[in-house]
Formats: C-alpha cells, structure tokens, sequence
C-alpha cells in the first residue's frame, strides 16, 4: 500500500545532535550516534515502527503538536492489534 506517494532517500548520519532521526523533503536520516548500530541489529519491532510513524508524519506537518494528519486522513491510521 502506498501512503505518502513521495520517493524517500535513506541516509546515516553520526552526529552529536539532538536527534535520533529526522525526516523532511523526501529525506530520512537515521543518526547512529545517538541510535547505535545494535538498534538496527535488532530488526522489525514496535519501536522501530513507532519511529517511522513519528518520522514519517512529518510529511503531513513539520511540527510535533498538530493533529492536521489524524484529522484530515483519518483512514491512514488503523487500529494494529496483537
């Protein structure tokens, strides 16, 4: 399923910034400084699911407070159960 409908450049960064990543203009990048090579190790899990979610909604809005994405696209959210 095709969400966001953008291309998305991955790229690795080792920075003392901040972040662990960031995500804007079609551009993903993972700092390893902060995540560690071990967080990558671990393969697919909720929190690497949650950080993508986080990233990735930033297509829709750059800050971390709005709610312009759940309530415009309410259908790109789905209830995951276990």
């Amino acid at each position: 399923m095709k969400q966001m409908e953008v291309g998305v450049t991955v790229s690795f960064v080792n920075t003392t910034n901040n972040f662990v990543a960031c995500y804007g203009s079609g551009r993903l990048h993972f700092n390893l400084f902060r995540l560690g090579h071990k967080w990558f190790e671990q393969g697919l899990t909720e929190e690497v699911d949650r950080l993508l979610i986080h990233e990735f909604g930033h297509q829709y809005s750059g800050d971390h407070l709005s709610e312009e994405l759940a309530l415009s696209k309410p259908e790109s959210f789905q209830e995951i159960r276990a």
